[in-house]
């Protein structure tokens, strides 16, 4: 019955709770993996997106969460407005389903024109501006100078109106001046306006300004009721517009409604664009697009990347699983033999299954949610900064990841008991006494077809990696199969080497039979014995092994690529640009045309002499410079555009960041045979086509049109900051690309032929760019050009790909470690408790304990140290196949540099090192096993 199955169940469990206790370890894993995905990625898009509506804030200082309606009376009178704000205040809301912070309602008088007498001058003029209310104001102004208007007309039957500090210049008005509102009468009376206060917003920051009070430069604004009953209940709104904003606080957009709201929008602007006098508009579509774009890359990325740590998870608790049920399967047989069914033994299996699941899901879930922090405190591989926690929630999505996991964690350990089922007294003993049979994966040849599924999908993609390349910079994702395929290679390379270290610890075993000593000679027969046994502790260990290296190489290739990419771009740790000023203005009323264009200098010594600065140089940067090619195809001067680079050779070497490795010699080489001539120049290898060499002269201009002559002394294929080549996209829509030509020259030389044009300061800076912010809110300088590298590397670092990648690969190899040393355990407990009559025989034909241990020990040898040889041999392999086309994906459009496959020796280190300390930690386990057994006891006759 039921009770003696769950009694059976609980002993069983008992009995074998190291194996049991992997099993639950295995499925908390997997399943935390499971519903991490979609948590951290969750929480990574809601970051992104909050972080993209955030910085249109920091750009434009206005919320970019805002849907504007215009409207005017001859739209359907009055009474359209009142449905406009029905509106935005209930059906808007709800279709997006965020509550707005505000919904503003400004109503104007269209084309007011005010007779205005100055009794201060003693003239009357026209002026022409705008009457009108917004609602809700009286909350959020503070007045400068006079009152708030009253809500009722004035005892003299004036309008009480107030201004902003911008319309009382722009009017030319005062607290106290009337006017008289053209067109409109009251009593038969000219209807007259009293300027009663001027006002301002009375916070800043206060999100109900969406259009700061600065906009309203021609506005009198008036009480909302009054000015109601005055052009809207007696003339049916005849001449007035509406301006209604709905706000919402961007901080309640989330990312998953995110083509919720672009469908909305949508919808809202065809139904708007249908109708003659309103319309419709918003500013966030445009952000929300853009996010969605990068939304799928991050998505597909992040969840291709952990293909490889479910695939380990499903085999381990397949591996477990097998391993209990060998143990077992002499108890599964006499129950057979008893009169159980195949049914009721399956049933029994699922039963112990579902605990586990269940177990798994109820201690998995709170562990994914410390995998997410971990993955979003990820750095670089295996390193873990302080950062801003994500907002992890469990939601559906989270809990069905959950439970699909549980259900093929099921799966996986109730597979194997199928085989188990069948099997009587009798099938078990004759299956023990039989030679193992090779594996199903060796009988299919299963190794050999991963390996080659993964090298044509390498000679594939090789193929086509310009393309791949263009599809990224695009926007679109990379082909998942590409990622797939690095994981296909570990996994069959780690399948097949487990075909050649028993061929290779055969062969040692017969060059010296003869030689080797007791410990040895039995280690090494053993291994040869045991080898299908060994079968699943060697996968993970080189499988492990491998993809840690490649997680490793992947994350820091990406990260330094990256970093390069930024540096290379930037040139230094800060490029800024002051506004220069000019006598352009002088030149246009110059009706001699003598006047030559003139700049006005900065101050550049404040920068050397800021502290926090380790050097400081002067850079012309010109992009809008032109060479002028004199000896051209048809025999005239051809112009093409170019990059003008002035510089100081030496100081521009002290403070340029760049990559040594991007130019064959040395560029300070090049800097110094620069600095030895005045006209000398530098030009990119791209000029070589158009026939030039070492020693010609080039004839070249700057934006300005002057021009200067250069001798060639040096070509470079790439400088601090110059992108040699870019793309454009034709009318056709085909994507083109183009060359862009450099010409770098001494600053002095072109400060003598041109005078001083405008110039970047480039500083590196001796630890943090802090120093420059404080310097510029200090002295409240502005720059026109402003770069701060080190900034963008640490933009870099949060971006949720990078820190998604780095996040994952780390914690895939962290999961990896885990489960080898589990499964490594299981295999050396088991192996050492079954030999334990083995043991006893060993020491009673003379052999001493150390020699028992050393003859361990070379078992490990043969087995752990090779499988760490196989798996970082694998890894380097796997890296430097792959490592190359994956890195596609993360390139980003403006990528100028070469990609280059980079591992530190660092990641190497630390990898080795947390493999190490496994062992050593399983050693140790190992070493208290075997002082534990009684090999006095082991040698009782019918202990087998």
């Amino acid at each position: 019955g039921v009770p003696d199955m769950l009694r059976f169940i609980l002993r069983k469990t008992l009995n074998k709770r190291w194996l049991t206790l992997a099993l639950l370890i295995g499925n908390i894993l997997l399943i935390a993996i499971a519903a991490s995905s979609p948590m951290y990625t969750q929480a990574a898009l809601q970051r992104m997106l909050t972080n993209d509506l955030g910085d249109y804030v920091a750009r434009n200082e206005k919320y970019p969460t805002v849907i504007q309606i215009y409207g005017s009376s001859a739209g359907g009178g009055s009474g359209a407005f009142d449905q406009d704000l029905d509106l935005l205040s209930r059906d808007i809301p709800q279709a997006f389903g965020v509550e707005p912070m505000y919904v503003l309602q400004n109503l104007y008088l269209e084309d007011a024109t005010f007779t205005f007498a100055q009794a201060r001058t003693g003239t009357s003029s026209n002026v022409s501006g705008r009457l009108g209310f917004l609602a809700g104001m009286d909350d959020h102004v503070t007045m400068l100078s006079g009152r708030l208007y009253s809500g009722s007309l004035a005892s003299d039957g004036a309008v009480e109106v107030v201004i902003s500090q911008k319309c009382m210049v722009n009017l030319n008005l005062l607290v106290g001046d009337e006017l008289v509102l053209n067109g409109y009468t009251m009593g038969g009376e000219p209807l007259r306006l009293r300027v009663v206060g001027v006002y301002t917003n009375s916070d800043p920051e206060d999100a109900y300004w969406y259009k700061g009070p600065g906009v309203y430069y021609r506005d009198l604004m008036m009480d909302e009721g009054l000015f109601r009953s005055l052009f809207m209940d007696a003339t049916g709104g005849t001449g007035v517009r509406a301006l209604m904003f709905l706000e919402f606080d961007y901080r309640a957009f989330q990312a998953k409604d995110a083509a919720v709201y672009l469908e909305q929008s949508a919808a809202y602007k065809t139904i708007f664009k249908e109708q003659l006098y309103r319309s419709y508009t918003d500013h966030f579509s445009d952000i929300v697009q853009a996010y969605q774009v990068k939304a799928a890359r991050v998505t597909v990325t992040l969840r291709i990347l952990q293909v490889p740590i479910y695939a380990l998870l499903c085999a381990f608790m397949f591996m477990v699983s097998r391993q209990m049920l060998e143990l077992e399967a002499n108890e599964i047989s006499v129950i057979k033999s008893r009169g159980a069914s195949k049914k009721q033994i399956i049933g029994l299996y699922t039963i112990q299954g579902l605990v586990l699941t269940g177990l798994g899901l109820i201690l998995g879930l709170p562990f994914a949610m410390l995998l997410c922090q971990m993955v979003g405190s990820a750095n670089a591989f295996l390193e873990f900064v302080s950062r801003q926690a994500l907002h992890v929630s469990v939601d559906a999505r989270v809990l069905g990841y959950a439970l699909a996991a549980a259900a093929a964690s099921l799966v996986f350990m109730v597979l194997p008991v199928f085989r188990y089922a069948d099997v009587t007294i009798v099938g078990h003993k004759q299956t023990k006494s039989a030679l193992g049979s090779r594996p199903l994966w060796q009988r299919l040849f299963l190794d050999v077809v991963c390996l080659g599924v993964s090298l044509y999908g390498l000679y594939s993609y090789n193929g086509q990696k310009a393309a791949l390349a263009q599809k990224v910079q695009e926007g679109a994702g990379l082909d998942p199969l590409l990622f797939l395929c690095s994981s296909l290679f570990i996994i069959g390379a780690g399948l097949f080497c487990l075909r050649l270290i028993p061929l290779l610890v055969s062969a040692v075993y017969r060059i010296g039979k003869k030689h080797w000593n007791p410990p040895l000679y039995t280690a090494l027969l053993y291994v040869i014995r045991t080898k299908n046994s060994q079968g699943h502790i060697l996968v993970f260990l080189v499988v492990t092994i491998a993809l840690g290296i490649f997680n490793a190489q992947t994350a820091r290739t990406i990260n330094q690529n990256e970093a390069d990419r930024i540096t290379y771009t930037y040139g230094a740790d800060i490029v800024l640009q002051e506004p220069w000023k000019d006598n352009s203005l002088a030149m246009e009323n110059d009706m001699t045309g003598m006047l030559k264009i003139a700049y006005t200098e900065p101050d550049f010594g404040r920068y050397q002499t800021l502290p926090g600065a380790e050097s400081v140089t002067k850079v012309v940067w010109d992009e809008g410079g032109a060479l002028l090619f004199l000896a051209s195809a048809n025999g005239g001067a051809q112009r093409t555009s170019a990059t003008i680079v002035g510089i100081d050779a030496k100081e521009f070497g002290q403070t340029a960041d760049f990559k040594t490795s991007l130019l064959d010699t040395h560029w300070y080489h090049y800097l110094n045979a620069m600095s030895q001539t005045a006209n000398a120049i530098l030009v990119s290898s791209n000029l070589k086509t158009q026939g030039y060499g070492l020693g010609d002269v080039l004839t070249y201009k700057n934006s300005d049109g002057s021009q200067a002559r250069g001798v060639i002394y040096g070509f470079v294929d790439y400088f601090p900051g110059f992108i040699p080549s870019g793309t454009e996209t034709t009318r056709d829509g085909e994507t083109m690309e183009y060359s862009n030509y450099l010409v770098v020259a001494n600053l002095g030389y072109l400060q003598s032929q041109w005078g001083v044009t405008p110039y970047q300061v480039w500083i590196k800076a001796q630890d943090s760019t802090d120093f420059i912010y404080d310097f510029a809110a200090r002295t409240g300088t502005e720059f026109v050009l402003f770069r701060d590298a080190k900034a963008a590397l640490i933009d870099v670092k949060n971006d949720p790909v990078i820190q998604g990648t780095n996040g994952i690969l780390t914690v895939g190899f962290v999961v990896a470690l885990a489960l080898c040393a589990v499964g490594f355990l299981i295999y050396w407990v088991l192996s050492v408790t079954d030999r334990a009559l083995q043991f006893g025989i060993y020491r009673a034909m003379g052999m001493s304990m150390k020699e028992i241990i050393a003859m361990l020990l070379c078992e490990q040898v043969c087995i752990s140290g090779l499988g760490v040889a196989a798996g970082v041999g694998v890894g380097v392999l796997a890296s430097r196949l792959y490592i190359p086309l994956v890195q596609i994906a993360y390139a980003s459009a403006d990528t100028v540099i070469p990609l280059e496959v980079t591992s530190g020796q660092g990641d190497m280190l630390r990898l080795l090192i947390a493999v190490a300390l496994m062992i050593l930690v399983c050693m140790g386990v190992l070493g208290i096993l075997i002082k534990r057994i009684q090999v006095s006891q082991a040698l009782k006759l019918g202990e087998d």
